[in-house]
């Protein structure tokens, strides 16, 4: 039977199998299912899903974080006043934190039935599909700087020029830099960590 994962879009993608040009195996993920589709995973891979839901086969790591740092950072974020715009997840050597790109859904709903377009039982199923179908963007990211220590680098996002990262503060333990700079995500102080 065939490889499929479902994404957070519903959408369900099935493992292939194709060839490099050095006739090596080339593993990727297709809507459709035929005769090049894989029956496992190939050793030391798992399946990857993007915080804007790309699937893909990746490599197998060892983590470098701890479950209770990434819980730290989920943690305060799910304070912030504006806590739904926000997601966390670990993308290589960091952990970031996504900021929503589209409009807000509750924002986008209350305007259609204001409007009279809809009613309030069907705005609460467009939020509901809104949130499902929302993309992100990283803004903000810790990273690992002294792993004997535990002590934590910070970097956000810079909107100048060719965009990037800039580090801001200096180094500390997780949970303290979380408490300082996650409040400011979305709020002026954001712009002038640095």
């Amino acid at each position: 039977m065939a490889i499929e994962y479902t994404n957070r879009f519903g959408v369900t993608y099935y493992l292939r199998c194709g060839r490099t040009a050095r006739d090596r195996p080339r593993y990727y993920f297709s809507r459709q299912t035929n005769e090049s589709a894989v029956d496992n995973i190939p050793a030391g891979y798992m399946v990857r899903e993007s915080i804007n839901g790309v699937v893909s086969l990746a490599k197998e790591r060892p983590e470098l974080f701890r479950v209770e740092e990434i819980r730290a950072i989920e943690s305060a974020v799910g304070r912030h006043p504006m806590h739904r715009n926000y997601r966390v997840a670990v993308s290589g050597d960091y952990i970031q934190v996504y900021q929503r790109v589209d409009l807000e859904a509750e924002e986008a709903i209350n305007d259609i039935v204001r409007m009279g377009f809809a009613s309030r039982s069907k705005g609460a199923a467009l939020i509901a599909s809104r949130e499902q179908r929302a993309r992100y963007t990283p803004v903000l990211r810790f990273g690992l700087a002294d792993q004997s220590a535990r002590r934590f680098c910070v970097q956000r996002t810079s909107y100048r020029g060719d965009g990037g990262w800039l580090p801001i503060g200096g180094l500390g333990p997780l949970p303290i830099l979380a408490k300082l700079i996650i409040p400011t995500l979305g709020a002026d102080a954001f712009f002038e960590l640095f």
